[in-house]
């Protein structure tokens, strides 16, 4: 019998474990997958952007989103050039 996605001896039993059901992207660790359920497809965000009303699961996502998008800062400097 050849093994299958769900058989811990076919190699690419990992790959299948590391993959979103819901949007199809791949992630190299199991907990990557997790995080991603959580902060792209989990029901809960509670932190309201008030500049855009996007919502964010996290505080600091929030706080990145506005520094980045509304006030425009880069917390790093370009050495390119």
């Amino acid at each position: 019998m050849a093994p299958s996605p769900t058989d811990p001896s076919d190699p690419t039993w990992a790959l299948a474990l590391s993959k979103c059901s819901l949007c199809g992207q791949e992630f190299e660790r199991s907990t990557e997958l997790k995080k991603h359920m959580v902060t792209d497809h989990g029901a809960s965000r509670p932190y309201m952007c008030v500049h855009c009303c996007n919502r964010y699961v996290t505080q600091n996502q929030l706080r990145d989103h506005v520094a980045a998008v509304h006030e425009k800062k880069r917390p790093f400097r370009c050495l390119i050039g």
